[in-house]
């Protein structure tokens, strides 16, 4: 697991300079360990506590975010900008995607 304190900064920060469906597939993966740690496991209130619930669901916002570079109805996706610049830089995502961030390059 990349953030074990359920860090949606340190998710960011480690998957930034990777590739589109790398990033998709490290999020994934992310969302099932988090989600798994939360529920029906020792300790998995706390994870609740800790945010972990909430960082599964802004993975799967950038999840949503990636594949159909759209803004999904219940997450933010201000955290997932430094990824978008990147992966525009790249050519693995349309420059116009900035628009959801309010800017265009």
């Amino acid at each position: 697991m990349i953030s074990s304190s359920f860090d949606l900064h340190e998710f960011v920060d480690a998957v930034k300079d990777k590739g589109r469906l790398e990033i998709i597939s490290i999020a994934q993966r992310e969302v099932y360990l988090a989600e798994g740690r939360s529920f029906s496991v020792k300790g998995a209130v706390r994870n609740r506590t800790n945010g972990s619930t909430r960082y599964a669901a802004n993975l799967k916002g950038l999840i949503f975010l990636l594949t159909t570079e759209e803004t999904p109805a219940n997450a933010s996706i201000l955290p997932f900008r430094s990824i978008c610049e990147s992966l525009v830089q790249r050519k693995q995502l349309k420059p116009d995607i900035m628009r959801l961030f309010g800017t265009y390059q």
